[in-house]
């Protein structure tokens, strides 16, 4: 049985909801991108189970449906941040933050792997 305060909703909680999200849409994303290259790199390595599983412009699609969402969460979690602006403890808005710039980084070293 849990406990009123495990059932209580944190703003913390919220923002550490989204930003693991969109961390894990970009961690898809690199996986994605550096899968490709492994297989341009080996001359088109790995077995032909898996090359049919994913063709070339599925994972192309992938790359870009997952590069949409994490914006999308990022800049959702930005809007958070103006909106909440003044309305935060110290604590909150460092760990607000602290998550949107680490999100921003990997946002655009990713993006900048898509190319």
């Amino acid at each position: 049985m849990m406990t009123e305060k495990a059932n209580q909703v944190s703003f913390t909680g919220l923002v550490a909801g989204l930003a693991s999200t969109a961390a894990a849409a970009l961690h898809q994303v690199q996986g994605l991108i550096e899968a490709g290259s492994a297989d341009a790199g080996d001359g088109g390595g790995g077995s032909d189970e898996e090359k049919e599983q994913m063709n070339e412009e599925d994972r192309k699609e992938l790359i870009r449906n997952g590069i949409i969402n994490a914006r999308h969460l990022i800049d959702t979690l930005g809007m958070l941040e103006q909106k909440t602006a003044g309305n935060l403890t110290a604590a909150e808005e460092e760990f607000m933050r602290n998550a949107l710039t680490d999100l921003r980084v990997k946002f655009v070293r990713v993006s900048d792997m898509a190319k």
